[in-house]
């Protein structure tokens, strides 16, 4: 008997004697690889850490694509960009209680694809690699196209403001207080 109550018989354990071995599914496997690599205490935080990991594959895309090759890399600096933008607008986001919930992906999203529409592809790419640190720093190059303001930069305002009216124009009114 072993400690659950199934007898064992060489490598089989009870039930799965009779039956032969049942077959682990893809998520039994990975939990039985993250117990075996991981710290006891870690798969209990296991949970939390998931959302985690996700949000840093996604802000390290680029450093992740190269270890995994070309199916899984961003098309253009733009696309990099926008992913960049859309995870930093929906972690300011998270306290804003004017936007109601169901429309702060949605809004963070349109905001991102409006900031990069006008940035040509080489710009979207090198400001990419500063947020994610594999570019040195160009505050030119971050003011010219992130200082986006009413008075501070009403040309890009506009640039701005006229892509969220084009593609997300129900999400306006939410859009343009954030400026």
């Amino acid at each position: 008997m072993n400690a659950t109550g199934g007898r064992v018989s060489g490598n089989r354990v009870g039930a799965d004697q009779a039956g032969g071995m049942r077959r682990a599914g893809p998520g039994a496997m990975a939990a039985t690889l993250l117990a075996l690599v991981l710290p006891p205490a870690l798969p209990l935080a296991l949970p939390l850490a998931l959302p985690l990991a996700l949000v840093l594959a996604l802000v390290l895309g680029g450093v992740l694509a190269g270890a995994a090759g070309p199916a899984w890399a961003a098309s253009s600096g733009r696309d990099r960009l926008a992913v960049d933008l859309e995870i930093l607008t929906k972690q300011q986001m998270a306290t804003n209680k004017v936007i109601p919930e169901r429309d702060k992906p949605r809004t963070a999203q349109c905001l991102a694809r409006a900031i990069v529409a006008d940035i040509p592809d080489a710009d979207a790419g090198k400001l990419s690699d500063m947020f994610n640190r594999r570019a040195p720093f160009d505050k030119a190059l971050e003011v010219k196209w992130l200082t986006i303001g009413k008075k501070e930069a009403p040309a890009r305002y506009q640039q701005v403001i006229n892509a969220v009216q084009k593609n997300c124009p129900d999400l306006e009114p939410y859009v343009e207080p954030m400026f």
